[in-house]
């Protein structure tokens, strides 16, 4: 028989701790999360996380102790406190769950053995690109300078003011030939973001943001090096004159880390604003002080308007001082003014084979993830318009997400009376249907929508073999 004192000894055994644990359970999914989100805190997120699920397992473990020495009542109350606290976890799972895209889409399609099917070409290299594009350029040298204390930037752009009031055709004829923008239409704002040239192409990020991981290979090389090295060798071959640096110290040490994103607003509504946050600035040349956004201390939005159009200028960067915000602004500047002074020989102003000769091309290249690809196309649709892509599985005849690939593959592209020119469109989406390890054959079509309200019509088609993008 056992004595009174084991008993109690017994009953003892898990009775403590309980508040602890609930209160972990509350700062954990309350607070740190939630402070985690604000501050974009992967470590406060799994600091949150971990307080829950510790906290978990003690009540589980309180619970099946008190089942194993047959403490029913104290059993019951256990499992009480227990379930509640399972909720947010089975929640967890069942958007997990919810989010899976394993749909089963090709698990018993085939491709035909008679049919011609090309594969993605491998992702292209990153690596700098940048003396090919001023404008990169400018950007890559200002970042390799210290940051000052100085947050004020002066918002002169008039040579884009001038050209969007006043010959706004030849500003969208520029802005949709040149490679280094991308002219496309995205909840009913018509923008013109800035591509970079990485490596030996022009590629568009998707949502516009480049940063120094675009710019270096893995492993990540000394960037200053990268960039001293190809100045002497665009100095060597005399495609770069001395004067080039205009002074510029360059720093020692690793090279800091940046974001950048430049949009030009065509319709004078910017891209992309969270309003709070944003800067909003008149064209012209008075000094203004640039806040940085309460949230991510290294982040400014800054939206200038220049008459009808508006410029939006991200940067994320150490220091208050905005000086990719200045470059790309001295840029911009130097950039419209050529095309302001030159009007009649705009293609003289495009950077190097913009426009090719020969037939019309569409290539599809590997994304970060199978389902993620990179689209390249060469075309001459003969008169303006905006071109965007369509894709169907060929044996079913399944349309492909149709209202994504309209959504982020739509774009406005040069164009001349001359068949034999080509010119640049790329653009990066995700074909949904589908899973990971199963292939199947898709169709991709390029649309032509023409400005003249004629019926659009069929450029180019080629069949690929591809996977669908998996959560």
């Amino acid at each position: 028989m056992e004595s009174s004192v084991e008993r109690g000894t017994r009953g003892k055994v898990f009775g403590p701790w309980v508040g602890i644990p609930l209160l972990a359970i509350f700062i954990g999914l309350g607070p740190v999360m939630i402070g985690a989100i604000a501050c974009r805190s992967l470590w406060m997120g799994l600091a949150g996380i971990a307080l829950y699920f510790g906290s978990v397992l003690y009540l589980l473990v309180q619970t099946v102790g008190r089942l194993i020495l047959r403490q029913w009542l104290g059993a019951f109350w256990a499992m009480l406190r227990l379930v509640p606290c399972l909720i947010p976890a089975g929640m967890m799972v069942m958007l997990i769950m919810a989010f899976q895209s394993e749909d089963g889409f090709a698990k018993d399609l085939t491709i035909p053995a008679d049919l011609e099917v090309a594969e993605p070409l491998p992702k292209p290299t990153k690596s700098y690109g940048g003396l090919e594009d001023p404008f990169q350029q400018a950007l890559l040298e200002v970042w390799a300078i210290e940051p000052t204390a100085d947050p004020c930037i002066v918002p002169s752009i008039p040579s884009l003011r001038i050209l969007g009031s006043r010959h706004r055709p030849l500003l969208l004829r520029y802005l949709a030939t040149s490679p280094a923008w991308r002219v496309f239409e995205e909840r009913g704002i018509l923008c013109a973001t800035r591509r970079w040239r990485l490596g030996q192409v022009w590629r568009w990020k998707m949502h516009g943001y480049y940063s120094q991981r675009d710019v270096r290979p893995w492993p990540y090389p000394d960037m200053l090096s990268l960039m001293r090295a190809s100045k002497q060798a665009a100095a060597d071959s005399n495609s770069l004159k001395a004067s080039r640096d205009g002074g510029v110290t360059w720093t020692d040490g690793p090279a800091m880390r940046f974001q950048v994103r430049t949009t030009i607003g065509l319709d004078g509504r910017p891209w992309a604003s969270s309003q709070r946050n944003d800067t909003w600035l008149e064209e012209g040349t008075s000094p203004h002080s640039i806040r940085l956004d309460k949230r991510w201390s290294l982040d400014s939005h800054i939206v200038i308007r220049c008459g009808p159009v508006v410029v939006e200028l991200f940067e994320q960067a150490e220091g208050p001082e905005r000086r990719l915000t200045k470059a790309a602004l001295r840029a911009l500047e130097a950039e419209f003014k050529a095309l302001l002074d030159r009007k009649g020989l705009m293609r003289a102003l495009l950077p190097v084979h913009s426009v090719r000769r020969g037939g019309p091309a569409l290539n599809l290249h590997e994304g970060m993830q199978p389902g993620i690809y990179e689209v390249e196309a060469w075309i001459n649709p003969g008169e303006a318009g905006t071109v965007y892509l369509k894709a169907f599985e060929v044996t079913r005849g399944t349309q492909l997400s149709a209202r994504d690939l309209r959504k982020y593959s739509n774009e406005r592209t040069g164009w001349s009376e001359d068949p034999n020119e080509v010119f640049y469109s790329n653009t990066s989406i995700t074909i949904y249907e589908g899973d990971w390890g199963d292939p199947y054959a898709a169709r991709f079509e390029l649309w032509f929508v023409p400005d003249s309200g004629k019926t659009e019509r069929k450029l180019l088609e080629r069949i690929f073999k591809i996977e669908g993008w998996q959560r």
